[in-house]
């Protein structure tokens, strides 16, 4: 993986009366410019706030012409700037750049992507600046951003920053040039660029799936119409299995750059998901992947009507916690429903994973039942590996009915169902969940 930085495509396009492959070079999106500017550097102050530059190790990534290393070495912080080496050879004013950096006795440099294979240090920050934008592959952009986490200390910050072209400029992007989740630029240049955009949920997928959470208590200054986050490095990788991220760290998966790649769509995260279950071993050792791989699911699966997850959310004064709460949109569907056909009581959801070999038994369904109440609600999900005796797992269901409290199972089996129906469209979701429903009532 990574042997070039130029793609070529199985797709012909027509450009200055020639029909040829479509060769996308992703070191030619490099920015021109020598220094972040002013909204960049504003950014840079709060991600650093409160932090010492002779204690701060940042990895740049994608590094391009050194314009962020630069301005950091300045500061004092120890920067190091990831690049393909190609970049610095066909271009002066990036070979011009890294010379400069070279005089640094802070500046680290790791040529990609053999160096930054072999790079084991832990680093406190990760700029991660018009990077994932300007990657064709989807898969690609989530092994990088897995990659980062493994080199990233416990709570390290990471900054999305994405430059939105196509938002501000819609008219330049036709299905002519439509390539993959995002389009290619340059006409009339024999080698093109590429240009993507995700909406909010689609980049926290992509960021949470690699082992992040968004830091909401870090308040960036307005970017305009750029897109910007932070995300702290603080959970499990939850697609290593899936992108065999294994071999790929190893420096195994070799490509042929020569070879014509396919087009392929936008990454379908619940069934990403739902692939990453199969792997996940029952029993603690993976019971934190179960968990975060099951908030996952529900939050994707139950988009439309569930918002605002929180994992180990504490309640009773510190006491007692739930495995995952999410607010209730309260938009058509079923939570709804539950409400205005029902008279079952949900402004929240209260979610309790169970990574057993054996079917959830009275203890699980007490210590869920415990968590329901009028102001909480009264229905819960109780999320486990497999029901073997499906009888008995509805009658556990039926017994809490008559106390008015209302919880439904769901297995491995159902969270595929789900994954698979969610592309059909948030019908047919919520009519499986009226049969779940209907399993414990009727």
């Amino acid at each position: 993986m990574w042997e070039s930085p130029v793609y070529t495509f199985a797709k012909k396009i027509r450009d200055s009366g020639e029909l040829r492959d479509l060769v996308i070079d992703v070191t030619g999106s490099a920015p021109t410019m020598d220094e972040p500017g002013k909204t960049l550097e504003s950014v840079f102050e709060v991600l650093t706030h409160g932090k010492s530059p002779e204690k701060t190790k940042i990895l740049d990534v994608g590094a391009a012409k050194l314009r962020n290393t630069l301005h950091f070495l300045k500061l004092g912080f120890t920067a190091y700037a990831v690049e393909f080496e190609e970049l610095r050879q066909r271009m002066p004013q990036a070979k011009a750049s890294w010379e400069r950096a070279r005089k640094y006795t802070n500046f680290k440099r790791l040529i990609f992507p053999k160096e930054f294979f072999a790079f084991k240090e832990k680093v406190d920050i990760v700029l991660f600046i018009n990077v994932s934008n300007v990657m064709p592959i989807p898969n690609e952009r989530l092994v990088l951003l897995s990659l980062c986490r493994q080199r990233m200390k416990k709570d390290a910050l990471l900054l999305w920053y994405n430059w939105r072209d196509i938002s501000s400029n819609p008219t330049k992007y036709t299905d002519k040039t439509r390539i993959n989740d995002g389009y290619f630029k340059g006409v009339g240049r024999r080698t093109k660029t590429f240009h993507g955009e995700w909406e909010r949920a689609h980049v926290f997928d992509m960021i949470i799936s690699s082992g992040f959470s968004f830091d909401d208590k870090i308040d960036l200054p307005d970017v305009g119409n750029n897109q910007a986050f932070v995300f702290r490095a603080d959970g499990p990788l939850l697609l290593d299995k899936f992108l065999d991220l294994r071999t790929i760290s190893r420096g195994g998966k070799k490509s042929d750059p020569k070879k014509a790649i396919l087009e392929t769509g936008p990454i379908d995260f619940p069934m990403a998901y739902v692939d990453e279950l199969k792997n996940v071993r029952v029993g603690i050792s993976e019971a934190t992947k179960f968990h975060h791989l099951s908030e996952r699911l529900i939050s994707d699966i139950f988009h439309h009507q569930l918002k605002n997850p929180e994992i180990e959310k504490e309640i009773n004064e510190g006491r007692a916690r739930i495995d995952i709460r999410l607010h209730n949109r309260n938009k058509p569907g079923f939570f709804k429903n539950l409400k205005d056909m029902r008279d079952i009581l949900c402004p929240t959801v209260a979610v309790e994973c169970k990574n057993y070999q054996s079917d959830p038994n009275n203890p699980e369904f007490d210590q869920l039942s415990g968590r329901l109440t009028p102001l909480r609600g009264k229905f819960g999900l109780l999320i486990c590996r497999k029901i073997i005796n499906r009888r008995r797992t509805i009658g556990h269901c039926t017994d809490r009915v008559k106390k008015e409290e209302f919880i439904i199972v769901l297995d491995d089996g159902d969270m595929a169902k789900l994954a698979s129906l969610k592309k059909a469209g948030d019908e047919e979701v919520d009519d499986y969940m009226d049969k779940k429903m209907d399993e414990i009532i009727d």
